[in-house]
């Protein structure tokens, strides 16, 4: 237990004060010595300075405070080993990071062979039928999953007027139920990353007979 040396009872405000201030020195918020203590800390103390002596509770209370500094200063010893484990942990995955991410920033290009063989894929799909078809259709469907993990998008849809931002019209032809001008067949798909055309285009428009 804290025992409160023999003062004269002039002199104890000025210990418990001067206890105070050592307690605190940790926190922040505690001003330096020379400084007046925090408001709190000082009422406290004038209410002290009513009593004609040291209360009887006053060393318990002031056993209690520096238990409660001791750990205060564990816990924040704590604190600073988990911030520079962490600091440490973010500077290694950074370094992990950062060439992964050029990486990717270089690699940008559509891998074009995946989409000329989706292209030639589009083609073979309409012209053959039945399980043929089926079959064919089927890998187009994980070839298209693949380009879409890529953050790519296909345009390569018929019957449509094109769009002259996606699409370059390279021809035309006689196709029926199509409306005129309307896209008939998609000689190279669009492909496009969010708002950015990767890859422009081709197709033939309909014309209608004369």
């Amino acid at each position: 237990m804290t025992h409160l040396p023999a003062m004269r009872i002039p002199c104890w405000k000025a210990a418990v004060t001067s206890f105070l201030r050592r307690i605190l020195a940790r926190s922040p918020a505690v001003p330096a010595p020379e400084q007046d203590p925090p408001r709190w800390a000082q009422e406290f103390l004038d209410s002290l300075a009513k009593e004609p002596a040291p209360p009887a509770w006053l060393p318990e209370l002031l056993e209690a405070m520096t238990k409660a500094a001791r750990s205060h200063a564990r816990l924040a010893a704590k604190v600073e080993d988990v911030e520079r484990k962490l600091e440490g942990g973010f500077a290694e995955l950074r370094g992990v990071l950062e060439p992964l991410q050029r990486q990717s920033r270089v690699n940008t290009s559509p891998p074009e062979p995946v989409l000329d063989a989706l292209d030639a894929l589009d083609e073979a799909v309409e012209q053959s039928g039945g399980s043929l078809a089926e079959g064919l259709g089927a890998v187009r469907l994980r070839l298209e999953a693949f380009v879409e993990s890529q953050g790519l998008k296909r345009h390569a849809a018929t019957g449509v007027v094109p769009d002259g931002r996606l699409f370059k019209v390279v021809g035309s032809l006689e196709r029926a139920g199509f409306p005129d001008g309307a896209i008939a067949r998609v000689v190279r798909a669009a492909v496009t990353r969010g708002a950015d055309v990767v890859r422009e285009g081709e197709v033939l428009t309909n014309r209608r007979p004369s």
